[in-house]
């Protein structure tokens, strides 16, 4: 019975990724394989200051690099962790790490670091406005 179980529910998640996929290109116009930042602080409610701090201090807890110097996530990337139960300070999440001497962009006033509590709150907060889900 366990294997039928399995295939159950792993069918339930399919439909449940497929309907996320929909609901996220339709609500918020993503019709490419990358999301930029602009549209992924709308997707998880967050300032857009506020992400590419933590892309640049190595915080942000999404998968991210480069497309002609602007800063994007995957859509599958997104779509994985929208669907996915696990709630920001999890395993993968990085604490922040101090800007080193001389780096890119070290001349900008340096961004006011957050603590990694603070930072959970806000990513679990915009989790469960995008979700639904009440935040723990």
């Amino acid at each position: 019975m366990q294997p039928e179980r399995d295939a159950e529910q792993l069918a339930r998640l399919a439909v449940q990724r497929d309907e996320a996929r929909e609901m996220l290109r339709r609500d918020y116009g993503i019709d490419s394989a990358f999301v930029r930042v602009p549209t992924l602080s709308k997707v998880l409610g967050l300032a857009q200051p506020t992400i590419y701090a933590s892309m640049r201090e190595g915080r942000f807890f999404l998968p991210h690099r480069l497309l002609n110097s602007s800063p994007a996530v995957r859509f599958e990337d997104l779509l994985e962790w929208y669907c996915s139960d696990v709630m920001p300070g999890g395993e993968g999440f990085r604490a922040g790490r101090p800007r080193e001497a001389g780096a890119r962009g070290s001349a900008r006033t340096p961004t006011p670091q957050l603590s990694q509590a603070a930072v959970d709150e806000i990513v679990s907060s915009a989790f469960s406005r995008v979700s639904g889900r009440p935040s723990s």
